[in-house]
């Protein structure tokens, strides 16, 4: 998309707080409604409410998305999201700090027999390591086979190809962190058709839906917790869009932990 004018950011942040519709020009309106984010009653589309949500600071992005903002104190921004990681082990969370490297790698284990059946150089280790996207395009036509060996696979085996994954050294580098205890807190945290859903919600669009996950996944005593680390910057277009196509899917909590330096 095209980048927007500051008349067009203005009205799009106008109408997302439901103030005067009329207060610009009728070639700002036409121009956000060709780009799909203005409907013809000059109310924001789910594109135009992204978008408008995207511009606005953080605390009142928060509000709008219905999220939770908390604060901590820090000495430094270094690797913010391991240092927030680390303060809620200390809250007794089991997790990881890999952003959708957590999900993905989950349904890839639990889809992982079907991928290596169908995986196109015969090969168990390219199914382990090669992106769940990639795969997920290539064998869009294999969908349903997918999907219901996501249902057939036992705890068991789950965590088995859980275990195979990260034992790999590209999976160690691009998604650190992950561990077979985190894997079995998900599993017993998440039934099982939600990981279905997703899966499907997934297939829609691979490569789209891999950015934008909150930084952190966390489960303490059965309940999940998506989490997005801030210092300075504020919820991109990207992670907006994960949080409205996602969070009706996922039984969690969504929210956001703001990084603060001390002193």
């Amino acid at each position: 998309m095209m980048s927007l004018s500051k008349p067009q950011r203005a009205f799009l942040i106008e109408l997302l707080n439901k103030r005067n519709k009329n207060s610009y020009s009728e070639s700002t309106l036409r121009s956000l409604k060709r780009r799909g984010l203005v409907n013809e009653s000059k109310s924001l589309t789910e594109s135009g409410f992204q978008k408008a949500v995207e511009l606005i600071p953080l605390e009142e992005q928060c509000q709008h998305l219905v999220l939770d903002l908390k604060k901590i104190e820090v000495e430094s921004f270094s690797n913010p999201e391991l240092q927030a990681f680390e303060w809620f082990k200390s809250k007794a969370c089991k997790g990881a700090y890999c952003e959708g490297g957590a999900i993905l790698t989950v349904l890839k284990a639990l889809a992982l027999n079907k991928l290596t059946e169908l995986n196109t150089f015969n090969s168990r280790e390219d199914a382990c390591i090669r992106f769940l996207e990639a795969q997920f395009t290539t064998l869009k036509e294999k969908k349903d086979e997918i999907l219901k060996s996501i249902a057939l696979t036992s705890d068991n085996e789950f965590l088995n190809n859980f275990s195979e994954i990260i034992s790999y050294a590209f999976t160690k580098e691009v998604y650190p962190g992950l561990t077979v205890d985190f894997a079995h807190q998900l599993l017993n945290a998440v039934e099982r058709r939600v990981f279905i859903l997703v899966a499907e919600k997934f297939f829609e669009s691979p490569y789209e839906y891999r950015n934008g996950w909150p930084d952190l996944t966390l489960v303490k005593n059965r309940e999940v917790k998506f989490v997005e680390v801030k210092t300075t910057d504020k919820l991109h277009q990207s992670q907006i869009q994960i949080l409205n196509q996602f969070r009706s899917l996922i039984p969690a909590r969504f929210e956001v932990l703001r990084l603060i330096k001390s002193g």
